[in-house]
């Protein structure tokens, strides 16, 4: 019973580890397509594109934090079943 426990968990740290990942990747884009088009914005960028990555990177930032959180506890609990046998 235990080693299906254990094997949940690796299964729900890698989910985890792959969200995060992912979700940090996608704020990475984000983040530096605004830097480049605030160091040099063209004659079609209005504000509205501001306010869209903005929306993006917000809820994208927020998963990055949410996913780490549950891929370290989702370790920690891996690591500390595996310690325990």
């Amino acid at each position: 019973m235990e080693s299906w426990r254990s094997a949940e968990r690796t299964g729900e740290s890698a989910l985890w580890r792959t969200v995060f990942w992912a979700a940090a990747v996608v704020a990475a884009t984000l983040l530096l397509s605004i830097v480049l088009v605030l160091r040099d914005p063209g004659p079609s960028v209005s504000g509205w594109f501001y306010v869209q990555q903005a929306g993006m990177l917000i809820p994208c930032s927020a998963l990055v934090l949410l996913a780490l959180g549950k891929w370290r506890r989702a370790r920690r609990v891996v690591r500390e079943r595996r310690s325990a046998h």
